[in-house]
C-alpha cells in the first residue's frame, strides 16, 4: 500500500503538472490572440500587398475613398477600355517598387494615426517623358487607341530605375471593429512627383507658348 506521504507527494505532481499545462494554455491563447488580432498596421499591409497583387477588390475593401479610381485619373487609363491583362501590368508596374515601414502607431479606441516611411518610384519625369511620345504616336498612327497609350504609358513607368523614400501619416478608423484607412490623398502617396512632374510640364508649355508669342509680336 501507499503511504500518506507517497499519496501526497503524487497529488503535488499532479497539481504542478495541471498547473504547468493551464499557464501554457494561457500564454498559448494570449499568443494566438496577438497574432489574429488586426492592427491598424497589419490592414496597412493588407491594403499595400493587394495593390501591389492588383487585388482591387481587397484593397478597396480597407480603403473608405476609391482610391484606385484616383489612380486612374491620375494616370488617365479606363480599366473598361483596355484589356485587364493590360491595366493589371501597368498597376503592378507602378508598384513594383513599393515598399513601407511603420515608425510609430497612434491607436486610441476608433481612431488610428500610423507614421510610416514609404518607398516607391519616382514618377516626377514620367509626364514630361510619356506625353510627347504619346502625342507623336496619336499623329503617327491614328488606329492608336487607348490600349496602345497605356502600353506606352507601361513601358515608359517600367524604365524608371530610381525611387523616393517619404515620411508620411496613414489614418484609420473603425467601421463595425474593421480598420480602414481614410486618406482621401493616398494617390498621391503612392505616385509621389506625378503631381510636380505634370506641373512642370504645364508651366513649361506655358512658357513656350507664350514665349513665342511674345517673339512674334
Amino acid at each position: 500500500m501507499q503511504s500518506t506521504k507517497s499519496k501526497k507527494n503524487n497529488k503535488k505532481s499532479t497539481l504542478f503538472v495541471l498547473t504547468v499545462f493551464l499557464i501554457l494554455v494561457i500564454i498559448t491563447s494570449i499568443l494566438v490572440i496577438n497574432e489574429t488580432k488586426i492592427t491598424p498596421e497589419k490592414i496597412i499591409s493588407k491594403s499595400f500587398n493587394a495593390l501591389k497583387e492588383v487585388d482591387i477588390d481587397t484593397f478597396n475593401r480597407y480603403n473608405v475613398s476609391n482610391i484606385t479610381r484616383n489612380i486612374e485619373e491620375k494616370l488617365n487609363i479606363d480599366e473598361d477600355t483596355i484589356s485587364k491583362d493590360v491595366y493589371k501590368d501597368l498597376l503592378k508596374a507602378c508598384f513594383s517598387e513599393l515598399q513601407w515601414k511603420v515608425t510609430n502607431v497612434d491607436e486610441k479606441k476608433e481612431t488610428a494615426v500610423v507614421t510610416i516611411e514609404i518607398t516607391s518610384k519616382d514618377f516626377a519625369n514620367l509626364v514630361s517623358e510619356y506625353v510627347p511620345e504619346a502625342i507623336a504616336l496619336g499623329y503617327s498612327n491614328e488606329e492608336a487607341d487607348q490600349e496602345n497609350l497605356t502600353n506606352l504609358l507601361k513601358e515608359k513607368i517600367n524604365e524608371i530605375d530610381n525611387t523616393i523614400t517619404n515620411t508620411t501619416e496613414i489614418h484609420l478608423l473603425k467601421f463595425d471593429e474593421e480598420w480602414k484607412l481614410t486618406n482621401t490623398d493616398l494617390e498621391s502617396i503612392l505616385l509621389p512627383g506625378f503631381e510636380n512632374g505634370l506641373g512642370s510640364l504645364l508651366e513649361s508649355q506655358y512658357n513656350d507658348y507664350y514665349g513665342q508669342n511674345n517673339t512674334d509680336v
